[in-house]
């Protein structure tokens, strides 16, 4: 998966947690850092991925609101989109990418500061288009 090249971090940095974490150095005069996560989850094959972004969505802590929620395809895959906002201390909003592939679901976390999302869409939308479920 491309990143550009002011992020850093390393594959399988917590392998019970993030097959990827990665978070972007040129972050320094924000309160929330810019970064990425990729988690992935063994499922049954026949799992409905508008379901499991619904039940997933269940255990999302109060603090995170989600402003938008919703499937497509893509890629070859079908593909789950979820939009949404923290007030965790500081402001931030997150865009989870969720992508089913057989047994398997893989979650690709782009967070930033509330007010750097806008902006930084279009590089999560370039890096996530590079995304392969062959690590």
């Amino acid at each position: 998966m491309w990143l550009p090249g002011s992020y850093s971090g390393y594959k399988n940095a917590n392998p019970n947690l993030f097959v990827i974490f990665a978070a972007d150095r040129n972050n320094s005069n924000s309160s929330f850092l810019t970064n990425v996560g990729v988690i992935s989850e063994k499922v049954h094959s026949d799992i409905n991925l508008e379901a499991y972004l619904y039940e997933s969505s269940k255990n999302f802590p109060p603090e995170i609101r989600i402003v938008e929620m919703k499937t497509s395809f893509g890629e070859g895959y079908e593909i789950g989109k979820i939009i949404t906002e923290t007030s965790i201390g500081v402001s931030g909003k997150q865009i989870y990418y969720v992508i089913k592939d057989g047994g398997t679901v893989w979650t690709v976390i782009f967070s930033t500061g509330a007010s750097k999302f806008e902006a930084q869409l279009p590089t999560f939308e370039a890096s996530i288009r590079t995304f392969s479920t062959k690590l």
